[in-house]
């Protein structure tokens, strides 16, 4: 519907559509079909397996998910559709390979910060 395509801008609409052309080349070229949502929770997991072990951020299969999500609105977190072991997938990638983060300021710095 025109309020759902709303839901996104523009920017955000295109990074999901090429992270879901990324995602179905992927799924072409390993032969990756699914005709339900636990296939396609399989299928998710080893693309998000796939992004890890080429070094990407988790960012990337957080968008990937997101991406998914919007165009697949019966996939959701909960019921028939859910799709938990991407879910699980996402928190192990967060543990195993956690976010870029600020490096702490040198105390000289603070202090030069602080006045």
């Amino acid at each position: 519907s025109y309020l759902e395509a709303r839901a996104v801008r523009r920017p955000t609409l295109n990074d999901y559509v090429r992270r879901i052309q990324g995602f179905l080349e992927f799924c072409k070229r390993k032969s990756l079909t699914w005709s339900t949502p636990a296939e396609l929770d399989n299928v998710i997991c080893l693309r998000l397996d796939n992004l890890f072990f080429n070094g990407l951020a988790i960012e990337e299969g957080t968008h990937l998910v997101a991406a998914i999500k919007f165009f697949l609105a019966e996939v959701s977190r909960v019921g028939d559709a859910a799709i938990p072991r991407a879910v699980k997938a996402l928190k192990g990638w967060s543990l195993a390979a956690p976010g870029l983060q600020r490096l702490p300021l040198p105390l000289e710095v603070l202090g030069a910060i602080m006045g």
